[in-house]
């Protein structure tokens, strides 16, 4: 399933029924990322997935990426950098 993600996640129900997606998350709503860019617009690609882990605890995991433009602190010019992150969320059993 690929587009918008969510705007919650239940990871306990995305591990029991093994649930992926791909979709985008816009930059804007990341505040503490958009403080460092020169232009917080452009979306971010997010790949999740649902897992059990051996103990039988749910589960999250995946990745990020984008590409976004800071000032370099050096020259103080613009450039282009691209971000990629794995992202590992395990929740307590109940």
């Amino acid at each position: 399933m690929s587009g918008r993600l969510p705007e919650f996640i239940d990871p306990r129900e995305w591990a029991r029924t093994g649930r992926q997606q791909t979709g985008s998350l816009s930059l804007a709503r990341l505040p503490r990322l958009g403080a460092c860019l020169e232009n917080p617009t452009g979306t971010a690609t997010v790949t999740l997935a649902g897992d059990v882990l051996p103990g039988g605890g749910p589960a999250l995991t995946g990745q990020a990426s984008c590409t976004v433009t800071v000032r370099c602190q050096r020259c103080l010019e613009p450039f282009e950098l691209t971000l990629r992150a794995s992202v590992k969320s395990r929740q307590p059993r109940r």
